[in-house]
């Protein structure tokens, strides 16, 4: 049973063992016979975490952190330096649980934002993040499209991916080619690529600037051609 327990996400399997004991330091150990990121959190006695692996260990700790963070009901009055007698066993029905941040909306979030957003996806123990570009990524050789964007620097992925590391989240790039690619487009020197150069007619009357590309195996061969500034490369994956 979860309810009243102050525990987020709910696991899928928790044990009230009634009373409470004494706050003590959490043993950590691993236990490979548990499913992939799974844990189980065991107050009866001591506090004790059995974990499958580094993100079941992240995972079990949270969850205990929660326990020793809340001022709540557990049956009876919990004393502030009690913890309740808990059985906790969890682990995902998906190993990877992902978001797609879409930055080419005109606005981009600033380091400050992105590192909440990090942490709100630690919270829910999503472990991947697809950045989606379209002219929000300062390319070195393409000034001209991201020049009035406020773009996602290479600086910037560096640091996202540092950050992302720390949670236990996996960063992967996506940056669009075929659609949606207007920003691009508009400029002389990438029109030639639209399928539509001019623009296309709609049946309403209003036309709609170019933004798909005419030639998918060019721009796939294009997209090898792109560069991040070089302080951007090593241990960053941005593209």
């Amino acid at each position: 049973m979860t309810d009243a327990l102050p525990l987020w996400p709910l696991p899928r399997h928790a044990e009230r063992l009634g009373g409470t004991i004494a706050r003590a330091p959490l043993a950590v150990s691993r236990d490979p016979s548990l499913p992939a990121q799974g844990f189980v959190l065991d107050t009866a006695d001591t506090p004790t975490l059995r974990a499958a692996d580094d993100a079941g260990e992240r995972y079990g700790r949270a969850a205990f952190a929660q326990l020793e963070a809340a001022q709540t009901k557990v049956g009876a009055e919990m004393d502030a330096g009690a913890l309740p007698r808990l059985r906790i066993e969890d682990h995902p029905d998906f190993p990877v649980r992902g978001w797609m941040l879409d930055v080419s909306r005109d606005r981009v979030p600033t380091r400050e934002t992105l590192a909440m957003m990090l942490d709100w996806m630690d919270a829910l123990r999503l472990n991947h993040l697809q950045l989606y570009t379209e002219h929000t990524f300062a390319y070195r050789e393409h000034e001209t499209v991201w020049r009035d964007a406020s773009p996602i620097t290479a600086d910037d992925v560096h640091w996202l991916d540092a950050a992302c590391a720390e949670r236990g989240i996996e960063l992967c790039a996506n940056q669009n080619l075929f659609g949606h690619m207007a920003r691009w487009l508009s400029h002389d020197a990438y029109r030639s690529r639209a399928e539509a150069p001019e623009g296309w007619k709609t049946r309403f009357g209003f036309t709609v600037p170019a933004s798909g590309s005419a030639d998918a195996a060019r721009d796939t061969a294009r997209v090898r051609t792109l560069r991040c500034p070089r302080s951007a490369r090593g241990r960053s994956r941005a593209p």
